[in-house]
């Protein structure tokens, strides 16, 4: 089994149905153009209509959405803005002829080929049980 695990900021309900809303907050949040960075958030957006929609036992349908909140100083630097990501989740479980994240990250945890990382802050005997008989800690 694999556990996924996030929270999930808010759930809306739109014309295109329910629908996942990712809040970002802080000085870079939003850029001077008024966009809200989308990407690399992809994946994240799609764990997380996964886990609403099994936790609410209804299908999210509307594109997942980042609200970028700038908390500057002045009122030049308060902004907010929102960007879509549709079809969050299936790069996440792919389809019949082309597997998802999820199955290629289950294989290659299975399969004993996943690499720590020893330069993270939390590569650490605080934040990681293997970290005492780790052997990518050198």
């Amino acid at each position: 089994g694999l556990a996924l695990t996030g929270t999930t900021d808010r759930v809306r309900r739109s014309a295109d149905g329910l629908g996942v809303s990712d809040l970002k907050t802080g000085k870079t949040a939003v850029n001077a153009q008024g966009e809200v960075k989308i990407a690399g958030h992809g994946l994240q957006l799609g764990v997380y209509e996964l886990l609403a929609s099994a936790a609410i036992g209804q299908p999210i349908t509307a594109p997942a959405q980042i609200i970028g909140l700038q908390t500057g100083m002045t009122d030049k630097a308060q902004r907010v803005a929102v960007g879509e990501i549709t079809a969050a989740r299936d790069a996440l479980v792919g389809d019949k002829d082309s597997p998802g994240m999820l199955e290629f990250a289950a294989k290659i945890l299975h399969g004993g080929i996943f690499f720590g990382n020893p330069r993270s802050p939390l590569c650490s005997v605080q934040y990681c049980p293997a970290y005492p008989t780790c052997r990518h800690r050198a």
